[in-house]
């Protein structure tokens, strides 16, 4: 039985750019959904579950993990994250993105 997300997913499409693992290699993807604890990302590569992340929003910012991955028909992967790490300042600036945006479907 697949767990269920108790953390409401709002629709929030933003750039956002992303450091892999311990990479140097800047890539940009961009939301899908978000929610408190995490978010979809469409990204032009896909990452193996358990890869680590550091990302960034014009807002927010923080660390998080992959954790599925899934082919995009339109090209580049579905990157399933889970946030990880965020300072008090980007947990409350992702709150307010959230609080703006419409609910995911």
């Amino acid at each position: 039985m697949a767990m269920q997300n108790p953390a409401p997913r709002r629709a929030v499409k933003l750039p956002v750019d992303m450091r892999f693992g311990r990479s140097d290699l800047l890539l940009s993807g961009t939301s899908r959904n978000m929610s408190v604890t995490g978010m979809l990302v469409l990204s032009e590569d896909p990452k193996a579950p358990g890869t680590p992340l550091h990302f960034k929003f014009d807002e927010f910012e923080g660390w998080g993990e992959v954790v599925w991955e899934r082919t995009a028909e339109e090209g580049g992967a579905f990157l399933g994250l889970r946030f990880t790490a965020l300072s008090p300042k980007d947990r409350r600036a992702l709150v307010r993105v959230l609080r703006d945006a419409p609910p995911w479907m």
